[in-house]
């Protein structure tokens, strides 16, 4: 845990390496309609180090969301929020929808 109260999950390998991973995890469901606008076809959820309950359920909230998606279902529709909270609830740390909600700023 870092000074702010974030906590950044710590694992080693096999090979005696460590790895921190991000305190928060990356949760595209609410913008799946805009992403599929944009000609996005494939989403990658990351479940390195999580079990199988979990890798099952996130897959679920995802398949169910990009069914929405097709549909055409507005960004801002219940559904979405009703995914993206269950998504919020398995998560390490909470969600965050990073830079492509914030962009990055250029030097």
């Amino acid at each position: 845990m870092d000074a702010t109260g974030h906590t950044f999950p710590v694992r080693s390998d096999g090979e005696c390496r460590t790895h921190i991973f991000n305190s928060a995890e990356i949760c595209l469901i609410d913008h799946l309609t805009p992403l599929r606008q944009m000609g996005i076809t494939t989403v990658l959820i990351d479940a390195r180090g999580r079990t199988g309950t979990y890798t099952r359920d996130m897959i679920h909230l995802y398949q169910e969301a990009i069914q929405l998606a097709k549909k055409g279902v507005p960004a801002n529709d219940p559904h979405f929020r009703y995914l993206k909270d269950a998504a919020k609830r398995i998560a390490l740390g909470g969600i965050t929808a990073g830079h492509f909600v914030r962009g990055l700023q250029e030097s």
